[in-house]
């Protein structure tokens, strides 16, 4: 059974950009968090195929960090050099986890849905 998971102490704006999905037994850390990101990167590039390049070429004036990506790192490293860029570090950094271990999470309906509409240009966006 899967379960659904975004952190709440970062903007609202942000929780999809770091919802991800994971086994209902499975508690989130940031080690975790940071593997599943990871997953959720790698199934985003596979989905955009052949577009990726033209996601990241786009925030050239966005995100200039991405499109060297693009650029200078073989596509099948892009996720996990987006995943370690200093955009998605920074955004990674926002999340506060004495905050997330307390009270309670945001339901995973939400989480699901947030994750449902999600492209890798949605994602990247916030990057």
């Amino acid at each position: 059974m899967k379960a659904y998971w975004a952190p709440k102490s970062v903007p609202e704006a942000l929780q999809p950009v770091l919802a991800v999905e994971l086994a209902s037994s499975q508690k989130i850390t940031p080690s975790l968090h940071r593997m599943l990101m990871e997953d959720k990167l790698l199934e985003l590039f596979k989905e955009a195929g052949s577009e990726a390049k033209g996601i990241l070429q786009m925030l050239v004036e966005h995100a200039s960090e991405l499109y060297s990506i693009s650029q200078y790192v073989n596509p099948e490293h892009w996720p996990i050099a987006v995943l370690n860029s200093d955009s998605m570090t920074s955004i990674l950094d926002k999340i506060d986890w004495m905050q997330e271990l307390q009270g309670s999470p945001i339901p995973s309906d939400q989480v699901q849905a947030m994750l449902a509409e999600q492209s890798l240009w949605s994602l990247l966006e916030y990057v």
